[in-house]
């Protein structure tokens, strides 16, 4: 192997790497936004008061995981 060959070896498998770790992060992101999101919208997460605000807190924090994972997916179509 030449020197071009190994270092173009080990980009290749550094790219794997990287889309690997990015695939993961999707799929955990994904997965934790749908929780929330149920979590929010459950009836037991019905507001008991004007100052309970759990079910807006969790479907805020499942837009945000939303997007994160939404980032992932982009950066892996990027990589691709």
């Amino acid at each position: 192997m030449t020197t071009e060959q190994i270092h173009g070896h080990e980009i290749i498998e550094i790219v794997a790497s990287v889309l690997g770790r990015l695939r993961e992060e999707f799929e955990s992101r994904s997965r934790v936004s749908k929780m929330t999101r149920e979590g929010g919208n459950d009836a037991e997460s019905k507001a008991e008061g004007k100052y309970d605000t759990l079910a807006i807190e969790e479907n805020y924090l499942a837009d945000g995981l939303a997007k994160q994972a939404l980032a992932a997916a982009e950066a892996i179509a990027g990589v691709a």
